[in-house]
């Protein structure tokens, strides 16, 4: 098999990454970027197979850019980790999205599932809780997607009621949802 061939911006962007072992001033040069800039470089060198360096370069944007935006590089280098298997970085990463923007609700899902993978089934149904009552903060698919995945969860410890009344809260909010439909017959053939 081939390597993935380097894309001109995953070049420039691995360069950067690389001279921040030599060089303050490209650490200067990095937080200087924008956001998007910082995300299309770091998809650049995530698609040229560069995870780590990708988290790098978002690792020192962090540090340096004091952007209001922090929050959500902080989220994708966490998402970014937690598909390298650095699950205890991943987490860092969301706690630290979570400090500069309390309530950010794909932190919050996100670090829900990192904490049902390490079997807390505690914390991990308590962050998708907030995020399903927070109903003026966050998004109907945010909230879909917390109130999905704890009913699932909860399906799992056998806690069926309460599964059942999260698939019902779901449906209610939008009716059009297969899966969960199908999830909510097999429950109540259960009990």
């Amino acid at each position: 098999m081939e390597p993935a061939a380097i894309t001109p911006a995953a070049a420039r962007a691995k360069a950067d990454v690389d001279a921040a072992d030599t060089t303050d001033a490209s650490d200067a040069k990095v937080s200087e970027l924008g956001l998007a800039a910082l995300m299309n470089r770091a998809s650049a060198l995530q698609a040229a197979g560069h995870g780590d360096a990708a988290a790098q370069l978002y690792g020192r944007w962090i540090a340096g850019s004091g952007s209001p935006m922090v929050h959500v590089a902080c989220f994708n280098r966490g998402t970014l980790l937690s598909s390298l298997h650095r699950d205890a970085d991943a987490e860092a990463c969301y706690l630290q999205a979570l400090e500069s923007t309390p309530g950010f609700a794909p932190a919050q899902l996100n670090l829900a599932h990192l904490m049902e993978r390490r079997g807390d089934v505690a914390v991990a149904l308590a962050l998708w809780g907030s995020v399903f009552d927070n109903q003026e903060a966050n998004s109907l698919e945010h909230r879909l997607h917390a109130l999905n995945n704890s009913a699932r969860l909860l399906e799992m410890q056998r806690r069926y009621p309460e599964s059942e009344a999260l698939m019902r809260r779901s449906l209610q909010l939008k009716a059009a949802q297969f899966d969960v439909i199908q999830h909510y017959v097999h429950i109540r053939q259960k009990q």
